[in-house]
């Protein structure tokens, strides 16, 4: 009969795998690490811009911190709003920015009727063997099991648009 793994033994294999992983997918597992809260935030589109904000600044302060040599800057780490305005609207999504440019796009969303957040989508860029590499994860706002998988598939196809080339979307 074998013995139980110790805490210690379990400590030196996740960090064995975590070495193990590229920083940008270092990135995207602290931040998908633990359970989804699932609940159900109605945002304004200020609570929306400012929590798409809020969450890209707390990437980018982890990078900083923890994976210095992956860039953190704007051009390698983004955050795209997932919202619809009335019911039966096609789903649409927009880059935020923790600039100027958020009040562009918070002016535009003030204007929508029955404005809808369903949540943020964030992605990390880095460079593999000279060329880019995104990956990315969803933040929901709004938990059924429909949002969630219109936010999956916003997810997949932004990524496939960054694979031929095209970086966040503007």
């Amino acid at each position: 009969m074998s013995a139980a793994f110790t805490n210690e033994d379990r400590q030196k294999g996740f960090q064995a795998m975590t070495a193990k992983l590229s920083p940008a997918a270092r990135v995207r597992r602290r931040f998908l690490q633990g359970r989804t809260a699932k609940r159900d935030s109605v945002l304004s589109p200020l609570s929306a811009v400012s929590a798409a904000v809020e969450s890209l600044t707390e990437v980018l302060a982890y990078i900083c911190e923890k994976e210095p040599t992956l860039a953190a800057c704007p051009e390698n780490v983004g955050v795209v709003l997932v919202y619809f305005s009335k019911k039966g609207d096609r789903v649409k999504h927009s880059q935020v920015f923790p600039d100027q440019r958020a009040r562009g796009l918070l002016n535009r969303l003030a204007t929508l009727r029955d404005f809808r957040c369903l949540g943020l989508v964030l992605f990390v860029q880095e460079r593999v063997d000279g060329s880019p590499r995104v990956s990315g994860w969803t933040k929901p706002f709004v938990w059924n099991y429909d949002d969630v998988a219109v936010m999956n598939g916003v997810l997949d196809d932004l990524l496939t648009r960054f694979g031929k080339g095209a970086w966040l979307v503007q």
